[in-house]
């Protein structure tokens, strides 16, 4: 393998990582953002965990 065809498929590898790595961030967002709303709705939470699960909802709201 020469030297460009390695630093070529090294890029190739490198974006594909990062892409791997955006899609389990978005999992992880999607799942922590179900949880707090599935706290947020149960009527046995008590208030610290609704106003706990309210405050991560907006940290990931601002966040983006």
């Amino acid at each position: 393998m020469t030297p460009n065809e390695k630093a070529v498929e090294t890029r190739r590898e490198h974006k594909e990582a990062q892409k791997a790595k955006e899609r389990e961030r978005r999992e992880i967002r999607e799942k922590m953002k179900k949880t707090c709303l599935h706290v947020i709705d149960d009527p046995s939470a008590v208030s610290a965990d609704k106003i706990k699960a309210v405050e991560i909802l907006h940290d990931l709201l601002k966040r983006g």
